[in-house]
């Protein structure tokens, strides 16, 4: 990476100036997302559309023909990571999200959150009774909207500031509400009622509730399927009919009760039982949720797409050519420009020549499902830091080695090489190297290490190693350590990100901070100069020259000495929360809660 000229306190002190002269909106840039769009969450018709809440933004098919259109955080979305979604008989499309809930008359956005009384802005389910109100279930608690604002419901004796599951309105419009940990919830002859374990359900949590044609109410979760008969609550075998406990959604119709599993979606019809998943022609079996209407047409939305069943007949709508996983954890690029992108539980994701492309991952490479950063090697080989210990990986040969192999933990968090050719990595327990012979040797508390949960490493000029712990900071040299907390003079700090830049090791703390050390010295630029108090995540010099850094909650910081940006989700941004940040030549890639948004600056006029 080149290094500037320019000593990072004068970039700072410009960088001050320009942020109050130059407001977001006045940003020149362009931010292009790559969501994953393929995951969907909750289906919807609306008008003559087909609308798929996902966890990369909102996508409008329209079928049969197959277009589509995608809207996310850049069109007025608070989140890209979408939850439910449900079309109102006052024409309005309801869409649910992490960040808040969003009606859509088809062409604008509005969104509500905790200033337009919402307990929380986590929505886990939307639901519209039968007289045409709007309710919310969150994270704590449910609401409903009337008159342009939102009303906890503050019953006592009510499901109050639980996580709220699911919704439902009965045919009497008697609503259910399904918890998690409290069991289900029904409000029957101005009264609440209560079901839980001790009343026959097999977990205190419902996911999922619906009234079949006989009257009875079914409740389901990931442990099984139970049903009530007016009497008492029944478990269902759920496992024998589906080949799995684990039902996310249940719908009825006139003569059918329908079932969405992570193993496909079933009906049952009296005795009789139909059956569609992957060997009849789904995109996919992981299916999240689904909707049913007349005659005989069933919405389905899986974690790789859309899919209709037509009097039986199977159409499959997804959108190629985005990467998997919405919570990005780490990006990079390598020596052939090539841009690597790992997200939580979804593995890494290879962008090259304008396409993505997922890297090995799933049960056969469950240890690459969740990398937290990678480490390329001079002769080809690549280094995965992962949940489940370190992967060497060259020419298709995969080694593992865990905390049985002498690293000091499985999680570990970050990885580079010496001069000497030795591997460290940072964990979650410790730090540790492997030398060319393949021993490990650790380093933990009594050691030395102000804390054994490590984040972040990088070496220096002068080939010292650096690390970065949630209590401070420590140097190596050769396998010396040395405690520097004290040196930089903030007590405990904990330290998320190390750069080198033109000398200098800059820490990025999870308060918002930045230290610096050069010959010897150390200084401390906080909020008075960043504009920030949000966890500094990443740091990372471009080749103009300008230092970027990625925030958890505060969105892309730019210091530069001419052209300093402040990008956030009102910029367009995927989301606030930034974890790292890579180039490619004068592209700006950024790993963010809801995608990786790639940004382009406009040249100065």
């Amino acid at each position: 990476m080149k290094r500037g000229s320019i000593k990072l306190a004068a970039v700072l002190a410009i960088a001050l100036m320009l942020f109050s002269a130059c407001s977001p909106k006045e940003a020149p840039v362009t931010i292009t997302h790559h969501s994953d769009v393929s995951f969907v969450t909750g289906v919807a018709k609306y008008q003559d559309y087909i609308y798929c809440a996902t966890k990369g933004g909102l996508v409008r098919w329209e079928v049969p023909e197959g277009n589509y259109a995608i809207y996310t955080t850049a069109d007025g979305l608070p989140s890209n990571v979408l939850t439910d979604v449900d079309a109102a008989a006052d024409g309005n499309l309801w869409i649910g999200s992490v960040d808040g809930i969003v009606s859509f008359d088809g062409e604008y956005f509005k969104v509500y959150d905790e200033s337009d009384g919402l307990p929380s802005p986590e929505i886990k389910d939307t639901a519209v009774d039968r007289s045409g109100k709007l309710w919310a279930g969150t994270q704590k608690g449910a609401a409903s909207f009337d008159n342009g604002r939102f009303t906890y419901l503050a019953d006592e004796k009510g499901p109050t500031e639980n996580p709220i599951e699911c919704i439902y309105f009965d045919l009497a419009n008697n609503m259910w509400i399904g918890t998690k940990g409290r069991g289900l919830m029904a409000y029957l002859e101005d009264q609440w009622y209560r079901a839980g374990t001790r009343e026959g359900l097999l977990v205190n949590t419902s996911e999922t509730i619906v009234q079949a044609w006989d009257r009875s109410m079914w409740s389901a979760s990931n442990t099984g399927i139970s049903r009530f008969d007016g009497i008492g609550w029944q478990t269902f075998s759920s496992l024998k009919h589906f080949g799995t406990y684990s039902c996310r959604e249940l719908h009825s119709t006139e003569n059918r009760l329908w079932f969405f599993t992570d193993n496909g979606v079933h009906a049952s019809q009296g005795a009789d039982w139909f059956h569609f998943s992957e060997d009849e022609g789904l995109i996919s079996n992981e299916v999240n949720s689904g909707k049913v209407f007349e005659p005989n047409e069933v919405l389905i939305a899986s974690d790789s797409g859309l899919s209709i069943i037509q009097n039986d007949k199977i159409e499959n709508y997804f959108i190629p050519n985005c990467p998997r996983g919405h919570n990005g954890l780490f990006i990079t690029t390598d020596d052939r420009n090539r841009i690597w992108y790992g997200a939580w539980e979804s593995g890494v994701n290879l962008y090259d020549e304008g396409y993505w492309t997922q890297v090995a991952s799933g049960p056969a490479f469950s240890e690459i499902n969740d990398v937290r950063s990678m480490v390329f090697t001079d002769d080809g080989g690549i280094v995965f830091n992962t949940t489940k210990g370190v992967v060497f990986q060259k020419d298709n040969d995969w080694k593992i080695e865990t905390r049985r192999n002498g690293v000091s933990g499985d999680d570990v968090r970050c990885g580079i090489y010496d001069k000497e050719g030795n591997y460290w990595a940072g964990t979650a327990s410790g730090i540790c190297y492997r030398n060319e012979k393949g021993k490990w040797k650790r380093f933990r508390s009594l050691h030395g290490l102000p804390s054994e949960d490590t984040w972040s490493c990088a070496m220096d000029n002068d080939g010292t190693i650096w690390f970065g712990t949630s209590a401070g900071i420590v140097s190596f040299t050769g396998d010396t350590l040395t405690d520097r907390t004290e040196e930089a003079g903030l007590g405990a700090i904990d330290v998320r990100s190390i750069e080198v830049i033109d000398g200098a090791v800059l820490f990025g703390t999870d308060d918002g901070k930045l230290i610096e050390y050069r010959d010897g010295n150390w200084d401390s630029y906080g909020k008075n100069r960043l504009k920030t108090d949000s966890g500094v995540y990443d740091i990372a010099q471009a080749p103009d020259g300008s230092v970027w850094i990625a925030t958890n909650g505060d969105g892309l910081i730019c210091l530069d000495n001419g052209n300093s940006l402040h990008l956030t989700v009102k910029d367009g941004m995927p989301s606030d929360f930034v974890k790292s940040v890579t180039f490619r030549g004068d592209e700006i890639w950024a790993a963010c809660y809801g995608g990786v948004a790639e940004i382009k600056r406009q040249p100065a006029e």
